[in-house]
């Protein structure tokens, strides 16, 4: 599958949520967090484990545990430093999530967007809906939390 592929499948998606935030820092630093797999862990509390199969480049598999599921994801984006996506699959999820970069008065303006899909979210879909919100809010907040400190450091 192709980025507009798993875009038009996030699209319908039973389960999606969006946040999003101004960064200070620049867009180059808070994609270069985001890109940094192996780090994630160091810097999001949400994240036990993970590991970059390989070269960070579309097509790359990357597995990592989080929320006590293991996942293995495939970037589907990488466009320095515009943008990083990738979908995922663990225990009959399918997960899509994009994170957009774009300079913004002196930092950088964040969005994520992620999609849930699978019998889960499509049998649970307020719990699902509510767990990938929060999900995603904590991730974006922890991203900019270790963007923001690796400009001061």
């Amino acid at each position: 599958m192709d980025l507009a592929n798993e875009l038009e499948r996030h699209a319908r998606a039973p389960v999606r949520a969006s946040a999003r935030a101004h960064v200070a820092a620049p867009p180059d630093v808070v994609w270069s967090t985001l890109a940094d797999v192996a780090s994630w862990p160091t810097w999001n509390g949400a994240v036990a484990r993970a590991a970059l199969d390989g070269a960070l480049a579309v097509g790359a598999t990357f597995r990592w545990k989080a929320g006590g599921l293991s996942i293995r994801s495939r970037l589907l984006e990488v466009a320095r430093p515009g943008a990083l996506s990738w979908c995922g699959r663990s225990l009959g999820l399918r997960a899509v999530h994009r994170t957009r970069f774009e300079p913004d008065a002196g930092g950088t303006l964040v969005t994520v967007e992620e999609s849930f899909d699978g019998l889960l979210p499509r049998l649970l879909r307020g719990p699902s809906r509510r767990a990938l919100e929060r999900a995603v809010q904590d991730g974006l907040a922890s991203l900019k939390a270790e963007s923001e400190r690796r400009v001061r450091t």
